[in-house]
């Protein structure tokens, strides 16, 4: 559900790398997201995409700048307070899709809401159907498609329920259907759970349809 309620704010965001410290992938970045909000994160290659949401989702510092998530400041918490942030509130889909090649196609679908406690059976009998992976459910991850590998990280990312999604290209694997079907999939999941969704991706397809546009270049953040 939209609201006006920020729920992360980043104030004076900066990021160099040690060697290249007088390089700014992102700099001095302010920008409020509110809860409910769908925004699109487009750039070229290699402008900071990935590196913004690494830092917002406590994966990766900041050289300079805050970001808080719920009036939390991530960067002044401690490592084991951003893994339960990460765990509790927030789910990301990566571009590897990074399944657990040990788990099934089931096991990994509970993954994420079973470690934050937010398991719910019935929901996941519903997404499942939704997704198309039902015969599917006690194959392993090499043994299925690169469509279907992606549809079931996002499965693991809305079972656990999260307040903020980070997809990080999602569809930059996959051919045009299964790009269309994906893209589908999680902005219809997104709305029934209420979630706050942030995507970086180079698909225009994908960009059009979210409330928000936001485009990276030279470390700078434009609407």
């Amino acid at each position: 559900m939209k609201s006006n309620k920020v729920i992360f704010k980043v104030k004076n965001l900066s990021k160099s790398y040690p060697g290249n410290e007088n390089h700014y992938t992102l700099k001095d970045i302010n920008l409020n997201i509110t809860q409910g909000s769908t925004i699109a994160l487009i750039g070229e290659s290699g402008s900071g995409k990935s590196t913004f949401l690494n830092i917002l989702s406590g994966l990766e510092p900041p050289t300079r700048g805050e970001v808080k998530f719920n009036n939390v400041s991530m960067w002044n918490s401690t490592e084991k307070e951003r893994a339960l942030i990460r765990r509790n509130e927030l789910a990301i889909i990566f571009q590897s899709f990074n399944l657990i090649n040990s788990l099934t196609v089931w096991q990994n679908i509970g993954f994420h809401a079973r470690l934050s406690g937010k398991w719910d059976r019935y929901l996941a009998e519903q997404l499942i159907e939704t997704a198309g992976l039902k015969n599917l459910l006690n194959r392993y991850p090499d043994q299925i498609s690169g469509g279907e590998q992606q549809r079931v990280a996002i499965l693991r990312a809305i079972m656990a329920k999260p307040k903020v999604l980070f997809a990080d290209e999602p569809t930059g694997n996959l051919d045009d259907q299964n790009s269309k079907v994906v893209i589908k999939m999680l902005l219809d999941m997104i709305n029934s759970i209420g979630a706050t969704l942030l995507v970086a991706t180079h698909s225009k397809a994908f960009a059009s349809k979210l409330d928000i546009k936001l485009k990276l270049k030279d470390g700078k953040l434009k609407s």
